[in-house]
Protein backbone atom coordinates (compact mmCIF):
# COMPACT_ATOMS: atom_id res chain seq x y z
CA UNK A 1 0.00 0.00 0.00
CA UNK A 2 1.37 3.33 -1.31
CA UNK A 3 0.63 6.65 -1.79
CA UNK A 4 -0.09 6.31 -4.93
CA UNK A 5 -3.43 4.10 -3.77
CA UNK A 6 -4.60 6.63 -1.52
CA UNK A 7 -4.56 9.37 -5.01
CA UNK A 8 -6.08 6.86 -6.81
CA UNK A 9 -9.17 6.12 -4.28
CA UNK A 10 -9.12 9.98 -3.87
CA UNK A 11 -9.04 10.87 -7.26
CA UNK A 12 -6.55 13.65 -6.66
CA UNK A 13 -2.34 13.55 -7.29
CA UNK A 14 -0.12 11.91 -5.24
CA UNK A 15 1.59 15.66 -3.94
CA UNK A 16 -1.91 16.63 -2.75
CA UNK A 17 -1.81 13.14 -1.06
CA UNK A 18 1.63 14.06 0.84
CA UNK A 19 0.84 16.97 1.32
CA UNK A 20 -2.26 16.29 3.38
CA UNK A 21 -0.11 13.82 5.54
CA UNK A 22 2.63 16.02 6.36
CA UNK A 23 -0.17 18.60 7.13
CA UNK A 24 1.31 21.56 4.52
CA UNK A 25 -1.10 24.63 4.36
CA UNK A 26 -3.20 25.33 0.89
CA UNK A 27 -4.55 21.68 0.00
CA UNK A 28 -8.66 22.75 0.01
CA UNK A 29 -11.19 20.98 2.83
CA UNK A 30 -12.81 19.13 0.10
CA UNK A 31 -9.65 17.61 -1.05
CA UNK A 32 -8.13 17.06 2.62
CA UNK A 33 -11.84 15.43 3.45
CA UNK A 34 -11.46 12.96 0.32
CA UNK A 35 -7.60 11.88 1.10
CA UNK A 36 -8.60 10.92 4.17
CA UNK A 37 -12.00 9.07 3.87
CA UNK A 38 -9.86 6.92 1.01
CA UNK A 39 -6.96 6.64 3.51
CA UNK A 40 -9.53 5.27 6.20
CA UNK A 41 -11.27 3.04 3.48
CA UNK A 42 -7.86 1.58 2.24
CA UNK A 43 -6.41 1.09 6.15
CA UNK A 44 -3.60 3.42 5.13
CA UNK A 45 -1.24 4.28 7.78
CA UNK A 46 1.58 6.77 6.80
CA UNK A 47 5.05 6.06 7.70
CA UNK A 48 6.53 7.99 10.90
CA UNK A 49 7.78 11.63 9.83
CA UNK A 50 11.65 10.20 9.70
CA UNK A 51 11.00 7.51 7.62
CA UNK A 52 9.49 9.65 4.82
CA UNK A 53 10.42 9.73 1.02
CA UNK A 54 12.97 13.04 1.66
CA UNK A 55 12.98 13.55 5.32
CA UNK A 56 16.48 13.81 6.76
CA UNK A 57 16.05 15.32 9.70
CA UNK A 58 12.34 15.48 12.08
CA UNK A 59 10.02 17.48 10.66
CA UNK A 60 10.15 21.12 11.15
CA UNK A 61 6.88 23.39 12.34
CA UNK A 62 5.83 20.68 15.27
CA UNK A 63 3.11 22.70 16.44
CA UNK A 64 1.34 23.34 13.14
CA UNK A 65 0.30 26.75 11.44
CA UNK A 66 -0.58 29.74 13.47
CA UNK A 67 -3.20 32.78 12.11
CA UNK A 68 -2.87 36.16 12.20
CA UNK A 69 -6.49 36.73 11.63
CA UNK A 70 -7.89 40.59 10.99
CA UNK A 71 -11.30 40.94 12.04
CA UNK A 72 -12.33 44.58 10.94
CA UNK A 73 -10.84 47.66 9.43
CA UNK A 74 -9.54 48.61 12.81
CA UNK A 75 -5.52 48.87 11.26
CA UNK A 76 -6.74 50.46 7.76
CA UNK A 77 -5.36 54.28 9.25
CA UNK A 78 -2.77 52.34 12.12
CA UNK A 79 -0.48 50.04 9.37
CA UNK A 80 2.39 51.10 11.65
CA UNK A 81 1.33 49.01 14.37
CA UNK A 82 -0.19 46.40 12.04
CA UNK A 83 3.08 45.74 10.40
CA UNK A 84 5.07 45.81 13.89
CA UNK A 85 2.35 43.33 14.93
CA UNK A 86 3.28 40.56 12.62
CA UNK A 87 7.00 41.43 12.51
CA UNK A 88 7.00 40.40 16.27
CA UNK A 89 4.53 37.79 15.53
CA UNK A 90 6.61 36.26 12.41
CA UNK A 91 9.54 36.57 14.60
CA UNK A 92 8.41 34.67 17.69
CA UNK A 93 6.82 32.30 15.24
CA UNK A 94 10.16 31.42 14.11
CA UNK A 95 11.46 30.96 17.05
CA UNK A 96 9.40 28.07 18.16
CA UNK A 97 9.51 26.13 14.54
CA UNK A 98 5.87 27.25 13.42
CA UNK A 99 4.44 28.74 10.47
CA UNK A 100 2.31 31.48 10.60
CA UNK A 101 -0.66 32.44 7.71
CA UNK A 102 -1.94 35.83 7.69
CA UNK A 103 -5.86 35.68 6.76
CA UNK A 104 -7.95 39.37 6.31
CA UNK A 105 -11.93 38.44 7.50
CA UNK A 106 -12.81 41.78 7.10
CA UNK A 107 -15.08 41.13 4.22
CA UNK A 108 -18.13 40.12 5.53
CA UNK A 109 -18.86 38.13 1.97
CA UNK A 110 -16.35 35.06 2.25
CA UNK A 111 -13.87 33.26 4.53
CA UNK A 112 -9.84 32.31 3.68
CA UNK A 113 -9.91 28.73 2.53
CA UNK A 114 -7.23 28.24 5.52
CA UNK A 115 -10.49 28.89 7.60
CA UNK A 116 -12.97 26.93 6.10
CA UNK A 117 -10.71 24.07 5.54
CA UNK A 118 -9.78 24.22 9.55
CA UNK A 119 -5.89 24.22 8.52
CA UNK A 120 -4.74 26.43 11.92
CA UNK A 121 -4.03 25.46 15.18
CA UNK A 122 -4.51 28.59 16.77
CA UNK A 123 -5.09 32.30 15.96
CA UNK A 124 -4.10 35.91 16.89
CA UNK A 125 -7.24 38.03 16.58
CA UNK A 126 -6.88 41.58 15.38
CA UNK A 127 -9.61 43.92 15.94
CA UNK A 128 -11.97 45.03 17.46
CA UNK A 129 -15.40 43.50 16.52
CA UNK A 130 -15.56 39.30 15.49
CA UNK A 131 -18.76 39.08 13.45
CA UNK A 132 -20.54 35.38 14.08
CA UNK A 133 -19.42 33.54 11.03
CA UNK A 134 -15.74 34.45 12.44
CA UNK A 135 -16.16 32.80 15.78
CA UNK A 136 -18.12 30.04 14.59
CA UNK A 137 -14.77 28.93 11.85
CA UNK A 138 -12.58 29.38 15.03
CA UNK A 139 -14.47 27.80 18.06
CA UNK A 140 -11.90 24.54 17.73
CA UNK A 141 -9.12 26.52 18.10
CA UNK A 142 -7.47 28.61 21.00
CA UNK A 143 -6.88 32.20 19.96
CA UNK A 144 -5.31 35.00 22.05
CA UNK A 145 -6.64 38.29 21.02
CA UNK A 146 -3.97 41.41 20.32
CA UNK A 147 -6.04 44.39 20.64
CA UNK A 148 -8.61 45.91 22.82
CA UNK A 149 -12.41 44.29 21.89
CA UNK A 150 -15.82 43.48 22.81
CA UNK A 151 -17.29 40.42 22.45
CA UNK A 152 -15.84 36.76 23.71
CA UNK A 153 -13.50 36.77 25.94
CA UNK A 154 -9.97 34.83 26.22
CA UNK A 155 -6.25 35.63 26.94
CA UNK A 156 -5.22 38.91 25.40
CA UNK A 157 -1.85 40.81 24.85
CA UNK A 158 -2.70 44.59 25.03
CA UNK A 159 -1.59 47.63 25.05
CA UNK A 160 -1.00 48.89 28.86
CA UNK A 161 -4.26 52.00 28.34
CA UNK A 162 -3.76 52.65 32.13
CA UNK A 163 -0.18 53.60 31.90
CA UNK A 164 -0.56 55.28 28.20
CA UNK A 165 -3.53 57.40 30.08
CA UNK A 166 -1.55 58.24 32.95
CA UNK A 167 1.76 59.07 31.37
CA UNK A 168 0.38 61.78 28.67
CA UNK A 169 -1.29 63.18 32.05
CA UNK A 170 2.00 63.45 33.82
CA UNK A 171 4.00 64.72 30.33
CA UNK A 172 1.50 67.42 30.22
CA UNK A 173 1.13 68.63 33.91
CA UNK A 174 4.98 68.57 34.30
CA UNK A 175 4.99 70.94 31.36
CA UNK A 176 2.27 73.28 33.37
CA UNK A 177 -0.43 72.61 31.82
CA UNK A 178 -3.45 71.86 34.50
CA UNK A 179 -6.63 71.97 31.49
CA UNK A 180 -6.41 69.26 30.02
CA UNK A 181 -8.43 67.20 26.92
CA UNK A 182 -8.71 64.28 25.57
CA UNK A 183 -10.20 64.12 21.62
CA UNK A 184 -10.85 60.49 20.16
CA UNK A 185 -13.12 59.68 16.32
CA UNK A 186 -13.83 55.73 16.16
CA UNK A 187 -14.82 55.95 20.10
CA UNK A 188 -16.42 52.16 19.32
CA UNK A 189 -12.92 50.96 19.78
CA UNK A 190 -12.68 50.05 23.91
CA UNK A 191 -9.17 51.11 23.69
CA UNK A 192 -10.33 54.79 23.38
CA UNK A 193 -12.69 54.85 25.93
CA UNK A 194 -10.77 53.62 28.55
CA UNK A 195 -7.95 55.71 27.51
CA UNK A 196 -10.51 59.10 28.02
CA UNK A 197 -11.43 57.64 31.54
CA UNK A 198 -8.26 57.13 32.72
CA UNK A 199 -6.97 60.12 31.44
CA UNK A 200 -9.76 61.92 33.31
CA UNK A 201 -9.07 59.73 36.25
CA UNK A 202 -5.40 60.70 36.32
CA UNK A 203 -5.84 64.39 35.48
CA UNK A 204 -7.88 64.70 38.80
CA UNK A 205 -5.52 62.77 41.42
CA UNK A 206 -2.73 65.46 40.48
CA UNK A 207 -5.27 68.54 40.65
CA UNK A 208 -6.04 69.04 36.68
CA UNK A 209 -8.79 69.09 34.71
CA UNK A 210 -9.66 66.91 32.02
CA UNK A 211 -12.63 67.28 29.06
CA UNK A 212 -13.20 64.35 27.19
CA UNK A 213 -14.58 64.75 23.45
CA UNK A 214 -15.46 61.69 21.95
CA UNK A 215 -17.80 61.39 18.35
CA UNK A 216 -21.33 59.48 18.51
CA UNK A 217 -20.39 55.89 17.70
CA UNK A 218 -21.84 53.93 15.04
CA UNK A 219 -24.84 51.80 16.05
CA UNK A 220 -22.85 48.98 14.48
CA UNK A 221 -19.71 49.11 16.55
CA UNK A 222 -17.55 47.96 13.64
CA UNK A 223 -18.39 50.38 11.09
CA UNK A 224 -16.46 52.68 12.91
CA UNK A 225 -13.42 51.12 11.94
CA UNK A 226 -14.05 51.15 8.06
CA UNK A 227 -14.63 55.06 7.89
CA UNK A 228 -12.76 56.41 5.09
CA UNK A 229 -10.31 59.91 5.55
CA UNK A 230 -12.74 62.72 4.53
CA UNK A 231 -15.23 61.03 6.53
CA UNK A 232 -12.49 60.94 9.82
CA UNK A 233 -11.24 64.47 8.94
CA UNK A 234 -14.93 65.66 8.46
CA UNK A 235 -15.43 64.15 12.40
CA UNK A 236 -12.17 65.34 14.02
CA UNK A 237 -13.08 69.32 12.46
CA UNK A 238 -16.12 68.93 14.10
CA UNK A 239 -14.50 67.82 17.59
CA UNK A 240 -11.84 70.46 17.46
CA UNK A 241 -14.75 72.49 16.88
CA UNK A 242 -16.34 71.85 20.07
CA UNK A 243 -12.83 71.91 21.86
CA UNK A 244 -12.16 75.74 20.77
CA UNK A 245 -15.05 76.44 22.10
CA UNK A 246 -14.54 75.00 25.54
CA UNK A 247 -14.50 77.59 28.72
CA UNK A 248 -11.58 77.33 29.93
CA UNK A 249 -9.96 76.23 26.81
CA UNK A 250 -7.63 73.62 27.72
CA UNK A 251 -3.61 74.08 26.91
CA UNK A 252 -3.03 70.18 26.99
CA UNK A 253 -4.37 67.96 24.48
CA UNK A 254 -3.90 63.81 24.52
CA UNK A 255 -4.90 62.45 21.13
CA UNK A 256 -4.98 58.36 21.29
CA UNK A 257 -3.57 57.56 17.55
CA UNK A 258 -1.27 59.18 15.55
CA UNK A 259 -3.02 59.41 12.46
CA UNK A 260 -5.69 61.92 14.38
CA UNK A 261 -3.11 63.80 15.76
CA UNK A 262 -2.19 63.97 11.71
CA UNK A 263 -5.88 65.26 11.33
CA UNK A 264 -5.86 67.59 14.18
CA UNK A 265 -2.77 69.98 13.27
CA UNK A 266 -4.58 71.14 10.02
CA UNK A 267 -7.74 71.68 11.96
CA UNK A 268 -6.10 74.08 14.80
CA UNK A 269 -4.60 76.08 12.67
CA UNK A 270 -7.68 76.38 10.75
CA UNK A 271 -9.00 77.49 14.22
CA UNK A 272 -6.11 79.93 14.56
CA UNK A 273 -4.32 77.81 17.01
CA UNK A 274 -0.81 76.78 16.88
CA UNK A 275 0.03 73.46 17.85
CA UNK A 276 2.99 73.08 20.23
CA UNK A 277 2.40 77.17 21.22
CA UNK A 278 -1.28 77.57 21.52
CA UNK A 279 -1.94 73.71 22.77
CA UNK A 280 0.44 71.35 23.82
CA UNK A 281 0.07 68.10 22.08
CA UNK A 282 0.78 64.37 23.29
CA UNK A 283 0.25 61.35 20.74
CA UNK A 284 0.06 57.49 20.96
CA UNK A 285 1.17 54.66 18.83
CA UNK A 286 4.77 56.36 17.62
CA UNK A 287 3.78 56.07 13.80
CA UNK A 288 6.84 57.46 11.75
CA UNK A 289 4.92 58.32 8.74
CA UNK A 290 2.51 60.13 10.02
CA UNK A 291 4.58 62.20 12.66
CA UNK A 292 7.24 63.01 9.71
CA UNK A 293 5.67 65.98 8.16
CA UNK A 294 4.40 67.48 11.73
CA UNK A 295 6.15 70.47 13.09
CA UNK A 296 6.65 71.02 15.64
CA UNK A 297 6.32 67.82 15.90
CA UNK A 298 4.48 65.97 19.22
CA UNK A 299 5.58 63.59 22.00
CA UNK A 300 4.21 60.35 21.42
CA UNK A 301 3.74 56.85 23.77
CA UNK A 302 5.52 53.77 21.99
CA UNK A 303 3.01 51.16 23.06
CA UNK A 304 5.18 48.17 22.32
CA UNK A 305 3.22 47.22 19.26
CA UNK A 306 6.44 44.37 17.98
CA UNK A 307 6.24 43.01 21.63
CA UNK A 308 2.81 42.74 21.90
CA UNK A 309 2.99 40.45 18.81
CA UNK A 310 5.66 38.19 20.12
CA UNK A 311 4.08 37.84 23.64
CA UNK A 312 0.77 36.93 21.59
CA UNK A 313 2.42 33.93 19.85
CA UNK A 314 4.40 33.08 23.09
CA UNK A 315 0.64 32.96 24.71
CA UNK A 316 -0.79 30.58 22.20
CA UNK A 317 1.41 28.40 21.61
CA UNK A 318 1.44 27.76 25.50
CA UNK A 319 -2.32 27.12 25.07
CA UNK A 320 -1.85 24.80 22.47
CA UNK A 321 0.62 23.14 24.84
CA UNK A 322 -1.35 22.99 27.85
CA UNK A 323 -5.04 22.74 26.45
CA UNK A 324 -6.12 21.86 29.91
CA UNK A 325 -5.35 25.21 31.65
CA UNK A 326 -8.83 27.06 31.48
CA UNK A 327 -7.42 30.33 33.42
CA UNK A 328 -7.13 33.13 31.00
CA UNK A 329 -4.35 35.04 31.04
CA UNK A 330 -4.05 39.25 30.24
CA UNK A 331 -0.63 40.76 29.82
CA UNK A 332 -0.23 44.26 29.56
CA UNK A 333 2.80 45.70 27.41
CA UNK A 334 4.10 48.97 29.16
CA UNK A 335 4.49 52.14 27.18
CA UNK A 336 7.33 54.26 26.40
CA UNK A 337 7.22 57.90 26.34
CA UNK A 338 8.87 59.38 23.25
CA UNK A 339 9.54 63.34 23.61
CA UNK A 340 10.59 65.60 20.38
CA UNK A 341 13.73 66.94 19.80
CA UNK A 342 13.83 70.21 20.93
CA UNK A 343 15.78 73.39 19.77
Amino acid sequence: MSIADVARSAGVSQATVSRVINHVPGVSAKNIHLVQQAMEHLGYTPPPPERRPGRRSPPRNRIGVLGAIVLDGLYVHTPGVLAAHLRGMEREAADHDCALAFADVSDATRLPTILEGRQLVGGILLGSHARSGVLAAIQHMPWVWLSSHSGPSGDSVLAGNLEIAEMATRYLVDRGHRHLAFLSVMSSYPAYPARAEAFRTAASRVGATADVLLDQPQSDGGADMNLTLPILRERVAGLVARFVNLAPRPTGLFLPNDMMTAMVYPALMMCGLRPGEDVEIISCNNEEAYLVGLHPRPATIDIGAELMGRRSVEQLIRKIRHPGETRQVHIAVSPVLIEPERH
